[in-house]
């Protein structure tokens, strides 16, 4: 483990923590792991990186094609900024080079640029520790966006900030899942607990972003041929082939299972209650 990791795990990270297991905040920082001096749940340390969460061997699961390596732009920049010297959590940071010494970069990937690794629907940190919380294109991918907000609201301060971006008209991309895409009202409603100071559609969320990325995810489907077919076809020939035949193959004929789910207009799900098991 590098020193300037150590020390900043040491004196700046883990005053913040708190045992996921036991929601207790006496952790003491050991060689190799972090241990709960309340229930002696120990959290491994991976290349300066501690692991807080109960299912450590996840944090080393991905691959280098789902690995976000973006710094911040103006607009995060903005944010950061605004908090001061207050804390700050970047939820789902992925592997973003820039250093802040207030930012803790919380990823659920052990990414040799984040500060701690946890899950968003158990943050492991204490009570009212954050000024700012911003999460960009993470909520889409939890299993539990309403309870990870619920963490954040925790997390926060009194008055402390909160910004999310999330999916709309987004084709499935998971990293390493991809569960729930918002309307504006959608994410509004996730927000609810927090009194509102803006919302709605950034520069970089218009809908020219959403053509281009059905078209071209439409595009990498196509075998060579008939991708320069598509490519010559006109809008309007597009809309007249789907308006007289909704149901038309047309551009599809070599699409996968996978490929549909991708793009797909909608989705079902068809189950039945099982019977009451037996206790014992």
């Amino acid at each position: 483990m590098r020193v300037e990791k150590r020390d900043r795990l040491a004196e700046q990270i883990l005053p913040l923590l708190r045992c996921v297991r036991c929601k207790n905040g006496s952790l003491k920082l050991e060689p190799e792991r972090i241990l709960c001096s309340e229930c002696s749940q120990a959290f491994p340390i991976y290349r300066g990186v501690p692991l807080m969460t109960l299912e450590p061997d996840a944090a080393l699961a991905y691959s280098k094609d789902v690995v976000v390596e973006n710094g911040y732009s103006e607009q995060w920049l903005d944010l950061i900024r605004k908090a001061g010297a207050g804390h700050v959590l970047d939820l789902g940071s992925g592997n973003n080079p820039s250093e802040f010494p207030n930012v803790v970069k919380m990823d659920v990937f052990a990414l040799p640029n984040v500060d701690v690794v946890g899950r968003a629907e158990e943050l492991p940190f204490v009570d009212c520790v954050f000024k700012t919380v911003f999460s960009g294109a993470v909520f889409e991918h939890l299993r539990d966006p309403f309870g990870a907000i619920g963490e954040v609201f925790r997390v926060l301060k009194a008055r402390g900030e909160v910004y999310i971006e999330t999916a709309f008209l987004q084709p499935v991309h998971a990293f390493p899942e991809h569960y729930f895409n918002m309307t504006l009202r959608g994410v509004e409603r996730l927000c609810e607990r927090f009194e509102r100071l803006d919302s709605g559609v950034r520069e970089h969320q218009a809908p020219s972003f959403t053509l281009r990325w059905i078209l071209q995810s439409w595009l990498g489907k196509l075998p060579d041929a008939e991708r320069e077919a598509f490519l010559r076809t006109t809008v309007s020939e597009i809309l007249d082939e789907y308006g007289r035949n909704a149901f038309s193959k047309r551009w599809m004929t070599e699409f996968t299972r996978t490929d549909y789910e991708e793009l797909a207009a909608g989705v079902y799900f068809h189950g039945y209650k099982p019977e009451k098991r037996e206790a014992g």
